[in-house]
């Protein structure tokens, strides 16, 4: 058992980056322990913080940790702190880990956005939802996905069919077959308008209008051909 704890913690320290004696002093990270099916906490030494007490945990991010437990409708997901306080009450179906100071939760069916001290984001909720990036999450709706700010109102109604992840500053949402590009303040640098379109690399994305090849750059230009300007309203002045 020992040996395999070790091994456990060798692989945490490679994997965190925890290679440095200072960092590994320094380091109050708990990792999730597992004993007899009940999941608990251990710190980097292997000792036991948090007792394995809980049904499913997943890892602490903002302060907070997701554990699954038992009341008395059944298993729920609640959230605790590093000293193993409950910090939101278990009622969750599904909760997911803290990304930027928001989680998403699963309650009665509906997914919604909740903040670290267990309140609700906004007054929606959704059928799918991903976590906050640059300020925004992309939620879906009946099929069509839309993107939300950290104050639960929609920058952009859903209205995309396939929505991508940031790259360089700009993400890629399809909508009725055509793609565009919108940036981290869910401003569109081009509504959907091509046939393809790949991300973002370099301050440029390749892209194909009506069969022609070519490059759009983050003013909102498209490479040497002139009649994506009448298209395309530049975000930024040259």
């Amino acid at each position: 058992m020992k040996v395999l704890l070790s091994i456990f913690l060798i692989l945490i320290i490679i994997t965190t980056g925890y290679t440095k004696k200072s960092s590994w002093k320094e380091n109050d990270t708990l990792y999730p322990l597992e004993k007899n099916k009940k999941w608990g906490f251990m710190d980097y030494t292997g000792k036991i913080v948090i007792e394995p007490v809980y049904m499913g945990a997943k890892t602490f991010s903002n302060g907070l940790c997701a554990v699954r437990s038992k009341n008395k409708k059944g298993y729920y997901w609640g959230y605790i702190d590093k000293t193993g306080k409950v910090m939101i009450e278990p009622k969750f179906e599904i909760a997911h880990t803290f990304h930027n100071g928001a989680a998403i939760v699963l309650n009665n069916g509906k997914y919604y956005f909740i903040d670290v001290n267990g309140i609700q984001i906004g007054n929606h909720s959704f059928n799918e939802a991903r976590d906050f990036d640059r300020g925004l999450a992309a939620v879906s709706i009946k099929g069509k996905w839309g993107f939300l700010n950290f104050e639960g109102e929609f920058v952009l109604e859903p209205q995309f069919d396939i929505v991508k992840k940031f790259h360089h500053g700009f993400l890629r949402v399809k909508r009725n077959y055509y793609w565009g590009f919108i940036n981290e303040k869910g401003k569109f640098l081009t509504k959907p308008k091509f046939s393809k379109a790949y991300d973002f690399k370099k301050g440029k994305a390749r892209v194909v209008y009506r069969g022609e090849n070519g490059y759009l750059y983050s003013n909102g230009f498209f490479d040497e051909c002139d009649w994506i300007k009448s298209l395309v309203k530049p975000l930024f002045k040259r």
